[in-house]
């Protein structure tokens, strides 16, 4: 049975990184990609594949929850993976992302202001809500899902559903899962990771009250980032 890899890809984790990685020469087994561009507003803004000339099962990465087209399950053998990022630095990231560019979805929603992006219930714990699942992520964006419950839920489901989820900092955890799964080949990025001070936003400097309310907003994100970092920590680092 062939696998299809689903790279539930969080914006702005080194999503393409990873994604480059697993197609570049072959690396991993695969011979369709397929790139899905899916918001929380339903709507698909970017669709494209690509054929990859190797034998195997079927990657496909792109913005969408983890819970997204389970009827695959019923065919084929799905593996899902995952990156996190550390909460405040990856809010950073995609606020400045989207502030450059005007015809971003959320573009008006960054000219508020930093402190009203990151308090928008389109962005609270974004990255919970992916490996949770879209049904969810909707009740907590709505209110009838508590971020305790929500937290919970997306870290047992990174357990206990996913193949693999590293934290930005330990993607070698991820590549060498990856490799002892027969799911990538070898190559010469695995065992490495990331270099986080490159892809560290600019400094935006908030007082302490309003970065206590981020932590507090983010509490679920927070959890979800703790588990995925010391899960795939290299058993040698201190």
């Amino acid at each position: 049975m062939k696998d299809i890899v689903f790279h539930v890809h969080i914006p702005k984790t080194a999503g393409s990184f990873v994604r480059d990685a697993l197609i570049d020469s072959g690396h991993v087994v695969v011979n369709r990609f397929v790139e899905l561009d899916r918001p929380d507003d339903g709507l698909v803004r970017g669709h494209y594949s690509k054929e990859i000339a190797t034998p195997g099962g079927t990657l496909l990465a792109g913005h969408f929850k983890a819970d997204e087209f389970f009827f695959f399950r019923l065919f084929k053998r799905t593996r899902y993976i995952a990156v996190i990022r550390e909460p405040f630095d990856w809010v950073c990231s995609l606020y400045f992302y989207v502030l450059r560019r005007e015809h971003h979805y959320m573009h008006s929603l960054a000219r508020s202001g930093f402190e009203g992006f990151f308090s928008h219930k389109d962005m609270l714990n974004m990255q919970s809500r992916y490996v949770a699942g879209r049904p969810l992520a909707y009740l907590n964006k709505l209110g009838f899902l508590s971020d305790n419950l929500l937290s919970h839920i997306a870290v047992m489901r990174a357990k206990k559903g996913f193949t693999c989820v590293a934290s930005q900092e330990h993607l070698g955890y991820m590549f060498s899962t990856l490799r002892k799964k027969g799911l990538m080949k070898s190559d010469n990025r695995g065992s490495g990771s990331v270099n986080v001070n490159k892809l560290r936003p600019e400094s935006i400097d908030v007082d302490s009250s309003t970065k206590e309310k981020f932590k507090k907003l983010y509490a679920p994100d927070y959890e979800l980032y703790s588990w995925a970092f010391h899960h795939s920590k290299p058993n040698d680092e201190s």
